[in-house]
């Protein structure tokens, strides 16, 4: 920031501290258009210099057609060089709770109670529970797979619970100052993030309920195989990725805007992965005689060896998988009983069939079952 300005806005609230010129507009009393174009021309000529660095607008408007407010942050950065950089920032928010707001929140609670109640105190004792009833260590659910699920449900109920609530922020309508609502459109929109994670952590919750079907059983294993042989074969893959970004960084970062830093350096490499690369005759251009040598190894050593290898880890995976697991449908199938013993709770089992409960987690009862009935047709036979 340079010194302050000898003139004065009027009417407006203006201010100079350490982070350099503000100002405050009321557009809730509009100035008219002559008197804003001056003001425009003011703060060009006196804030803005070849010291400044930084410019930042913030606006909060009504959106009354949905009865909402969104807040818009506009920022324009300088730097010494005359590079500029902008950033746009636009998220709605509301501080009124309609009628279906309340129901939404009424569901939300509800939810979350559930969550706790089912996930985080009545499994988790059964489950630990039946662990040590078999001699595992107590622990040993919480780090399974289906642990780990659950856990991660009841982390982001409680986040998107956490998130909703919001404290008492002044109405825009009547605000006589300046108010960021900025961080109510960001947790608005990170709510639906979690959200939309949450769902995804319940659907792949509900395909571990299929996992007593062999064909999803199976699936699973090779699932499993796949990522652990995944992760060995990243500390080859990954290095060769990041490498090729820095490469790619240090030859076109000062031509092609895709390459000016890391970020979007290793974003364009790993979208090379798949598909050509979208400005290789610019790329060609600019290179020099780096382009070619880039290139021809770009596609040897990734796309040719390293992709592929992921395909190669997934076939060999699968033939592990039908080798040991095994693949009879025919010894793999479940008989009623099995079902029945799966869906219902032990108690109604035992009650409504008179069986012993248990059945669904007995290797070959499918056969013996089936090899009972055949017994029992063939003895009525002789004896007719």
């Amino acid at each position: 920031p340079g010194k302050p300005p000898h003139s004065i806005l009027p009417g407006v609230m203006q201010t100079y501290g350490g982070d350099g010129y503000s100002a405050l507009f009321n557009m809730s009393k509009p100035i008219s258009p002559e008197a804003w174009m001056k003001d425009l021309t003011f703060l060009s000529q006196t804030w803005l210099s070849a010291q400044a660095r930084l410019v930042v607008i913030e606006v909060t408007l009504a959106n009354r057609h949905f009865g909402g407010f969104v807040s818009a942050n506009f920022m324009v950065e300088l730097s010494a060089s005359g590079a500029i950089q902008t950033t746009m920032d636009v998220t709605s928010f509301n501080v009124h709770e309609s009628d279906e707001v309340k129901t939404i929140n009424a569901l939300d609670w509800t939810r979350c109670i559930i969550t706790f109640l089912w996930l985080g105190f009545i499994r988790l004792y059964m489950k630990t529970y039946e662990r040590m009833q078999q001699g595992r260590n107590s622990f040993s659910y919480i780090v399974s797979f289906s642990g780990v699920i659950d856990t991660v449900t009841v982390g982001m109920t409680a986040a998107t619970r956490y998130i909703r609530h919001k404290g008492p922020f002044p109405d825009p309508t009547t605000v006589q100052g300046f108010h960021n609502y900025s961080y109510l459109g960001s947790a608005n929109d990170m709510s639906g993030v979690i959200e939309a994670c949450l769902l995804l952590v319940l659907i792949v919750r509900f395909t571990t309920l299929l996992r007593f079907s062999p064909t999803t059983f199976r699936l699973f294993k090779l699932f499993t195989r796949s990522i652990r042989m995944f992760v060995s074969f990243a500390f080859i893959f990954v290095p060769l990725l990041v490498g090729a970004a820095f490469l790619a960084h240090a030859i076109w970062s000062p031509y092609i805007r895709n390459y000016s830093d890391w970020r979007t350096s290793l974003s364009e490499v790993m979208l090379g992965t798949y598909q050509p690369f979208p400005d290789v005759v610019r790329m060609a251009d600019t290179g020099g005689s780096w382009a070619i040598p880039f290139i021809v190894y770009f596609f040897l050593s990734t796309k040719v060896f390293a992709v592929h290898m992921f395909l190669a880890i997934t076939v060999q995976a699968f033939f592990e998988v039908e080798l040991l697991e095994g693949a009879d449908a025919a010894k793999e199938s479940w008989s009623m009983d099995q079902y029945l013993d799966w869906a219902l709770w032990p108690a109604v089992y035992e009650k409504v069939f008179d069986k012993k409960p248990g059945a669904s987690r007995q290797d070959g009862y499918a056969d013996a079952q089936d090899a009972s009935d055949s017994g029992s047709s063939s003895g009525s036979d002789e004896d007719k």
